[in-house]
């Protein structure tokens, strides 16, 4: 969707290779993470982005299936900066990037 939208895209497996793709400096402009993911989950990488200085500004938008207040409390606590929850039309979308600014 990101894509259709015009925004350019690299996915990584897991949330620890998020993290490596994101601290070897690409020039990332938003981050969109899943919260149930393998090796690092999405409150793990939320928590690892905020706490480095060079990753603290970059926006943070989960995506989840998961729509209960807890699991939007713990990824917003955590530092994300949006939450949406799947099916994530591209209207639903575009108001989130919206939101963030982009």
């Amino acid at each position: 969707m990101l894509e259709d939208i015009g925004f350019t895209c690299e996915a990584a497996g897991d949330g620890a290779a998020a993290l490596a793709m994101l601290l070897d400096d690409r020039g990332f402009d938003l981050v969109c993470s899943d919260l149930h993911m393998p090796v690092m989950n999405g409150i793990e990488l939320v928590r690892e982005l905020r706490s480095r200085v060079e990753l603290e500004g970059l926006p943070v938008l989960i995506v989840s299936s998961d729509s209960d207040r807890k699991s939007i409390a713990r990824a917003l606590l955590a530092g994300a900066d949006e939450y949406a929850t799947k099916p994530l039309t591209t209207e639903a979308l575009e108001d989130k990037l919206a939101l963030l600014g982009m």
